[in-house]
């Protein structure tokens, strides 16, 4: 019953989803309520989109809810991190919505960066050499004959079909078939060779 390598995403996760559906038949009415309460104004607040005249009523909201916390909890329980939500609505009034502010996509990419540390001693070097290493390996599989499946391969459609393959090998990196750009449709038959 252990949480392991939790990052802030399954914190804010956990907080919109999974506590409000947790706590509605274990905890009192007046517990779950206030806890309920709050992963909805976390919710409100993360959104992408919020109208500067919700931002009034959410502020009074957040007040309402750290009041009723502070009659279920001891003093004990609240420190700086439960009075933090109080300011999170002036900060969306000075710097707008909060993904525009978040960090996990910095905490993912850190995440790949300290997997590619072989020798703790020189973790820049590590970094630098592992990603040239991704980088190549990317750069060379799109590259590969189409007998080799990779992430990046192109698979011949039902147009490539009827085209001879040509002999040299700047056909393989610069294909001079072309298909039309659509809505989504697959054009058939629509094909055309471009001039290199």
């Amino acid at each position: 019953m252990k949480i392991s390598g939790y990052k802030s995403h399954d914190a804010h996760f956990i907080m919109h989803y999974l506590l409000q559906i947790a706590v509605r038949k274990g905890l009192p009415k007046n517990v779950s309520l206030a806890l309920i309460r709050l992963g909805n104004f976390f919710k409100a607040i993360c959104s992408k989109v919020i109208r500067r005249a919700d931002l009034e009523p959410m502020q009074i909201e957040i007040k309402e809810i750290v009041c009723e916390l502070e009659k279920i909890f001891p003093p004990s329980f609240f420190d700086i991190m439960e009075h933090l939500p109080i300011h999170l609505v002036d900060k969306i009034r000075l710097g707008g919505p909060n993904h525009l502010r978040w960090m996990y996509s910095t905490e993912r990419k850190m995440c790949k960066f300290k997997g590619l540390v072989r020798n703790r001693r020189y973790p820049e070097g590590c970094i630098a050499e592992g990603f040239d290493v991704e980088e190549f390996l990317i750069f060379g599989s799109r590259y590969l004959h189409y007998g080799v499946k990779t992430p990046f391969s192109r698979y011949r459609t039902e147009d490539d079909e009827d085209v001879e393959k040509e002999g040299d090998d700047l056909s393989l990196l610069f294909p001079k078939l072309g298909h039309p750009v659509g809505n989504g449709k697959k054009k058939i038959g629509k094909i055309f060779t471009m001039d290199l």
